[in-house]
């Protein structure tokens, strides 16, 4: 297979798009091309087949759209498509359909303007996309089944098809549309394009591409390097629109005082507006470059960056502003993007559902159970606690699970008065300061605890397990909204564990010690490496002294 050589980030007009394509892109907001543009769009360009890595934030839907706009230029309009895209998801044809429209604003016709294009997929129905493809297009997109489907009913030509795309060719390749892949890029006659674009080129789509790609080129990029030294702490949260309620619920979970958002160029005078009407104060911008040298106390990210070297610059933006974090509001789809800054970041990004009302009170009411345990073993360390006598006189007149109700609830609006709005949520939390050399991160002796004698005595207390029994350390905490049910059913469920096997569990902020017997330690660590908590894959280990 034939390798392009490394090319760093350039122009869009020295790496060969014509200034009309260039203009519109940097017109959208795309001023230069990222690595991965600079390498593809040229090895697109020389009419060979094409095959690439091209993970999620690297600017894959733009070089897409940009070479098919390219091609579309080139060619006579006329009935038949002479361009295919095949994704892996319904969810991926609309963000490329998008892009399409956006490269090919610049084409003019005699009789219309822009390209002609057409998505079929299993969201619609059959009937309404034959009808779509009766018109006139110049590329569809769609799935590989829906595509094979039409074009096998004699609904859809390829006659004239000039180049056949494959987004997300490697979850396509692992999946069950595998053999229709294989099926398609036979499809087309051998002196037809093909760019075959995958996040990782797994055996199962390089077995599949072996003897269907001629000599294809597989351009090289240069990886985006993780952030060095400092940086705010990253969290998503899942919206299906980070509009500006979206993006106001956010500040009010952090809390946050002075906040930085990026949001579209179409939606800052939209978000503006909103938060005039409602005296809620932030800087919003549409660029990075529109929020550098502005303190921030958190950055909220409405739009996503598109590659990750816009991720790296935005930590350093954050870093560089003081933010304590950064926020991202991602769709669901955007999963693999958001792994793809995960590596940037150096952390675990998964999106946690932004929380309605109910679900921040909910939150706001394990937060106060938990202090209630803190300070539980905190008093009975204490030889006298200071209102135990008040409480033995309550008990007389009250029944004692009252009494405790009735402290909780004062606990409750004491936070809500005293406590800046989210700052007792356990949401999103701030990392641990890094703790001296050899310092002991997880057990903290309590601050009544004076006497050295004692305060080793209570660690040693904290720290002793049953006989046969071994604490595990589990990667998440009330930050994640984890209880004990959901600990409970993670590990029997992966691991056949029974639940009364279990033993102890503590729920920290950020973390959850359990523990199990030790001979079965290793198979519950075994298991969970594949297994999930609440629906994410969370770190399981032995706990380490």
């Amino acid at each position: 297979m034939g390798d392009a050589a490394v090319v760093g980030p350039g122009t869009w007009e020295t790496i060969g798009l014509t200034g009309d394509l260039g203009a519109a892109l940097i017109g959208a907001g795309y001023g230069k091309p990222t690595a991965l543009q600079s390498a593809l769009l040229p090895a697109i360009a020389s009419e060979r087949n094409v095959l690439c890595e091209a993970p999620a934030g690297t600017g894959r839907t733009v070089a897409i759209a940009a070479s098919i706009a390219e091609l579309v230029q080139d060619c006579e309009p006329g009935h038949d498509p002479v361009a295919l895209v095949v994704t892996s998801s319904d969810e991926r044809c609309g963000p490329i359909a998008a892009a399409v429209e956006t490269c090919g604003a610049f084409i003019r016709r005699s009789s219309e303007s822009g390209i002609r294009l057409g998505i079929v997929s299993e969201l619609g129905t059959t009937a309404s996309q034959e009808a779509l493809l009766a018109k006139p297009l110049d590329v569809v997109i769609g799935t590989p089944d829906r595509i094979a489907g039409l074009i096998e009913a004699d609904v859809l030509s390829t006659e004239a098809v000039e180049m056949l795309i494959v987004d997300q060719a490697d979850d396509i390749a692992i999946g069950n549309s595998h053999d229709v892949l294989g099926s398609l890029l036979e499809l087309l006659a051998r002196d037809r394009q093909r760019v075959v674009l995958a996040a990782a080129l797994l055996s199962p789509l390089l077995d599949l591409t072996a003897d269907r790609l001629i000599d294809p080129l597989r351009p090289a990029l240069p990886v985006t390097d993780p952030v060095a030294g400092k940086k705010p702490d990253q969290h998503a949260f899942s919206v299906i629109d980070a509009n500006p309620a979206a993006v106001a619920r956010t500040i009010a979970l952090l809390g946050a005082e002075t906040p930085g958002i990026l949001v579209r160029a179409d939606r800052v005078q939209t978000f503006r507006n909103f938060f005039a009407t409602r005296a809620l104060t932030a800087t919003i911008g549409a660029s990075i470059e529109e929020l550098t040298g502005v303190a921030f106390s958190h950055v909220i990210v409405a739009n996503l960056p598109t590659w990750t070297d816009g991720y790296a610059e935005l930590l350093k933006m954050a870093n560089e502003a003081g933010s304590e974090s950064v926020v991202l509001l991602a769709a669901p789809t955007h999963r693999h993007l958001l792994r793809s800054f995960g590596r940037v970041g150096g952390v675990q990004l998964n999106a946690a559902p932004l929380p309605n009302e109910a679900g921040v009170e909910a939150m706001r009411t394990d937060r106060i159970e938990q202090l209630v345990r803190d300070q539980l073993t905190r008093v009975s360390a204490q030889p006298t606690p200071r209102f135990l006598q008040s409480v033995h006189q309550l008990a007389a007149e009250f029944d004692v699970a009252d009494v405790a109700a009735a402290a909780m609830d004062l606990a409750h609006r004491a936070l809500q008065r005293e406590v800046k709005p989210g700052a007792d949520l356990p949401l999103l939390l701030k990392s641990p300061a890094p703790a001296p050399p050899g310092a002991d991160r997880r057990v903290q002796p309590s601050p009544e605890v004076t006497d050295p004698n004692r305060r080793r005595g209570a660690e040693r207390r904290q720290r002793e397990v049953e006989p046969g029994m071994i604490r595990l350390f589990v990667a998440a905490g009330y930050n994640y909204g984890v209880r004990p049910g959901d600990i409970v059913g993670a590990f029997a469920g992966e691991s056949g564990l029974s639940g009364k096997e279990i033993g102890n569990i503590d729920i920290r902020e950020t973390f959850t010690l359990v523990e199990v017997p030790e001979d079965s330690a290793d198979d519950v660590i075994s298991a969970m490496a594949d297994g999930t908590i609440k629906g994410r894959q969370i770190e399981v280990r032995r706990e380490r002294y």
